[in-house]
């Protein structure tokens, strides 16, 4: 394998983030929800039967969702909801994880690992 000379990548953790994408949109596929602060509101986000994306505006609950695959491009999960949910309390074992995202990344990870196992 050669090395390509216009490498974007400049650290390991630029290159683990990759892995982090990944798992993020794994666990949105297994049917977990996250939600963030997108500065107007909170948005509760989920993926449909399609692999869409889907944003609910929670200040608004009764309409329906609307498409969010545009705003979950690589670098705004990797800098901006990542970083968010790694600020927010686990939910499902709080005593457990330090953060949302840990709880999240370990369910999701396991659930693979187990998949992957059969």
């Amino acid at each position: 394998m050669t090395k390509i000379d216009n490498c974007i990548l400049e650290t390991r953790d630029e290159l683990f983030s990759f892995e982090d994408y990944s798992t993020l949109m794994q666990a949105l596929g297994l049917g977990y929800t996250i939600t963030i602060d997108n500065g107007l509101a909170k948005i509760k986000i989920f993926m449909d039967k399609d692999y869409n994306l889907k944003g609910l505006n929670l200040n608004f609950p009764h309409l329906p969702p609307y498409n969010y695959n545009e705003e979950m491009t690589f670098p705004n999960v990797i800098l901006g909801v990542i970083p968010q949910l790694k600020k927010q309390p686990a939910i499902d074992f709080p005593n457990t994880f330090k953060n949302r995202w840990e709880e999240l990344k370990t369910q999701t990870l396991d659930t693979v690992h187990f998949n992957r196992c059969k």
